[in-house]
């Protein structure tokens, strides 16, 4: 009952978002709606205009304001690929005067830090997601909180601790839609619908996730829902609509080869492999090839480690017993693949409701 509530609040708030139809001029302007954009998961969007700030405030002196515009391109980025160069020129904005004199600076550093790191291994940006909560939390930044809030609790609930995790969860969804952070509402809410599925709920899972699609309709500029539409053909697998399913995945992996986002494209990847073991497993393995070279070139050791498991899995069910050998991973690295999906291994689903 009270999910439906929430979901009506939603609806009754969604015509009053202002959509960012103007022109912006410079780098100022431009830094703005880069953050802008980026807060929407408009990668796309957000990449270009970031660079350009960088430029412009770099010619005109503005060090910190470049700083400022670097770090969101790298945040903004982050789901193209993780190096250890990226890594590196983060851990020094972070030791760096400037950074660790200004608040708002040091946010931004942390921001990249955690997006770099939940992307190599959500459970190791832990701690950047705390620091980002206490910041956040004196800076009164209700934003910031309510993410980093959203961010732990899915780390607790891969770690087995469901109660600790449903309470953040809740409280950071419920918190979004009341305060309009509607790309992170909207992505955490299909977060939790990949939970459910993930639990063995499919048909609740598909609720979540469809409420996702349904919000981002709504929401100018917003990116496109990744999370959302690999939750949504999740649970259609799960309920044997396999058909169904594939439609959804070839219209989010043509996308994410679009907007050259990796980490979603692989996956995508995964999933389509996995649903499409029962009747094409040459096919299978062609997708999680693809998956499993993707995510190791762009230094995404989560989804590797799953789609390896599933690569040597399918192989193994195929009776190739050299190609289950080359790709199966290690029992750590398969105790952790199922991480990559953004659904909590517990046995029971967080959930706003």
């Amino acid at each position: 009952m009270r999910r439906h509530k929430l979901i009506l609040v939603v609806f009754l708030l969604l015509p009053f978002v202002v959509r960012g139809d103007s022109p912006t001029q410079g780098p100022l302007k431009l830094l703005a709606e880069a953050d802008r954009l980026a807060l929407l998961y408009n990668w796309p969007g957000a990449v270009p205009r970031y660079a350009e700030a960088e430029s412009l405030f770099a010619q005109s002196g503005d060090g910190k304001n470049a700083l400022a515009a670097r770090l969101g391109y790298i945040w903004s980025t982050a789901d193209t690929g993780v190096s250890p160069a990226t890594n590196r020129e983060v851990a020094a904005y972070l030791e760096n005067p400037l950074v660790q004199s200004d608040s708002a600076l040091m946010l931004r550093a942390l921001v990249a830090k955690a997006v770099l790191d939940r992307n190599t291994n959500e459970i190791a940006a832990r701690k950047p997601w705390e620091q980002i909560l206490e910041l956040a939390t004196r800076l009164n930044d209700e934003r910031w909180e309510g993410r980093a809030k959203a961010e732990i609790g899915q780390i607790l609930y891969m770690e087995g601790d469901v109660q600790s995790a449903t309470t953040m969860l809740r409280e950071a969804i419920v918190s979004q839609y009341l305060r309009l952070d509607l790309g992170a509402a909207i992505h955490y809410t299909a977060m939790v619908g990949n939970g459910f599925v993930e639990a063995g709920r499919a048909e609740t899972g598909l609720q979540y996730c469809d409420t996702a699609l349904k919000a981002a309709f709504f929401v100018g500029d917003l990116g496109f829902p990744f999370l959302a539409y690999q939750g949504r053909a999740r649970a259609l697998i799960a309920l044997h609509r396999n058909a169904e399913a594939q439609e959804v995945l070839d219209d989010a992996m043509r996308r994410a080869r679009t907007d050259e986002n990796h980490m979603s494209l692989s996956q995508l990847l995964v999933v389509s492999g996995s649903a499409a073991v029962a009747h094409d497993r040459g096919k299978a393995i062609r997708y999680l090839v693809e998956a499993t070279n993707v995510s190791q070139s762009k230094g995404f050791h989560h989804v590797f480690a799953w789609s390896s498991f599933e690569l040597a899995r399918t192989y193994r069910e195929a009776g190739n017993l050299d190609g289950a050998a080359r790709h199966g991973p290690t029992p750590r690295a398969c105790n952790s693949r199922r991480s990559t999906t953004n659904a909590p291994q517990a046995s029971t689903p967080t959930s706003p409701r």
